[in-house]
């Protein structure tokens, strides 16, 4: 995957963490700064022709990244919904509903 078609979200999704010592193995973390890197200077081209073990862990971390950002912005998205429905509600209308405020995700 070059980085053309890689979004900032999902370089993002991909270093999450790595800065923190009990989130992931060192080897991990590790990996994962020097093949952004590699990917965002456009070296990491050659690496992937010589090397399918490489690419297919590269494409695994790009998918697992995409997916949770996907997931995110989804979870983001029904939010802005229900917090606008609750904020046109009145207080006497939530009640009758049964309604409580909708919590933000995280992220």
């Amino acid at each position: 995957m070059s980085e053309d078609h890689i979004s900032p979200e999902v370089y993002a999704e991909i270093l999450r963490n790595t800065d923190k010592k009990n989130y992931m193995a060192i080897n991990d973390r590790i990996l994962r700064k020097v093949m952004v890197s590699l990917v965002k200077s456009g070296h990491a081209t050659f690496l992937f022709l010589a090397d399918d073990e490489s690419r297919d862990y590269w494409t695994k971390v790009v998918k697992t990244a995409a997916v949770a950002v996907e997931k995110r912005k989804k979870a983001r998205e029904v939010y802005d919904i229900k917090i606008n429905a609750w904020n046109r509600l009145s207080e006497k209308d939530r009640k009758t509903l049964g309604l409580r405020k909708p919590i933000e995700p995280k992220g």
